[in-house]
């Protein structure tokens, strides 16, 4: 299970905003862990490819270095689990984020998370 590196761009006049993509997320894939307390109540996440049976779940922690996990939660309350293209509001404010993909034979998913 490979650990995908995100890339960080600042966004904005002022860099206040942020954009973190995961690119490249295959079934038994994981999201390198972001930290972004500046940014932790104002986020939102969307999934772009081709799921072919497979789920695309976000995960937060506040632990200072992450090894336990838990689903983070749309607005709904729903935990944030897709299973084709779509958008979501992450409710939780939490210190780490990461995308995890499994089941399914996914190859080639993108996760762009923004956060402000």
């Amino acid at each position: 299970m490979p650990t995908i590196t995100p890339t960080i761009t600042r966004l904005g006049e002022r860099g206040m905003a942020r954009s973190v993509v995961w690119a490249g997320l295959a079934t038994g894939d994981d999201g390198g862990w972001v930290e972004l307390p500046e940014h932790a109540d104002a986020r939102s996440v969307q999934v772009i490819g081709t799921f072919a049976g497979a789920t695309v779940s976000l995960e937060g922690s506040n632990q200072d270095t992450p090894t336990v996990s838990a689903p983070l939660t749309n607005a709904a309350g729903a935990a944030i689990a897709l299973t084709a293209a779509g958008l979501a509001r992450v409710s939780e404010p939490v210190r780490w984020v990461r995308p995890v993909v499994t089941s399914g034979t996914a190859t080639g998913l993108t996760v762009a998370m923004f956060c402000r």
